[in-house]
């Protein structure tokens, strides 16, 4: 299966595991296994991370641990209501944005 062919499925078809999460629990499991957010993969303190949707809960995401990343707060806020694809197709737009305008600082403002 694909990054693409996941990216496509609903949560629910991903997460089989009925049971809900204890989120106190559940952050602290997330964090001893990654000390990383899951995003942008710089390190975080426990108490800086946040649990995150990756599948928003509103947008037909379900509360499971499958569905949970343990993420930055800049990267948490960036996230918001995205979904996996939303937030991949807006991270390209950031970085060719920034290209454009590196290339364009390089050759005077003509690009």
């Amino acid at each position: 299966m694909t990054v693409s062919s996941l990216l496509a499925l609903p949560v629910q078809s991903v997460c089989e595991r009925p049971q809900r999460i204890h989120r106190p629990g559940m952050r602290r499991k997330l964090w001893l296994t990654d000390r990383h957010c899951r995003y942008c993969g710089r390190p975080m303190a426990k108490r800086r991370s946040r649990l995150d949707h990756v599948w928003p809960v509103s947008r037909g995401g379900v509360d499971r641990e499958c569905n949970l990343a343990l993420v930055c707060a800049q990267c948490d806020i960036a996230k918001g209501n995205k979904t996996p694809t939303e937030l991949m197709l807006w991270s390209l737009r950031v970085l060719l944005t920034a290209a454009v305008a590196r290339v364009r600082g390089m050759n005077g403002g003509a690009a």
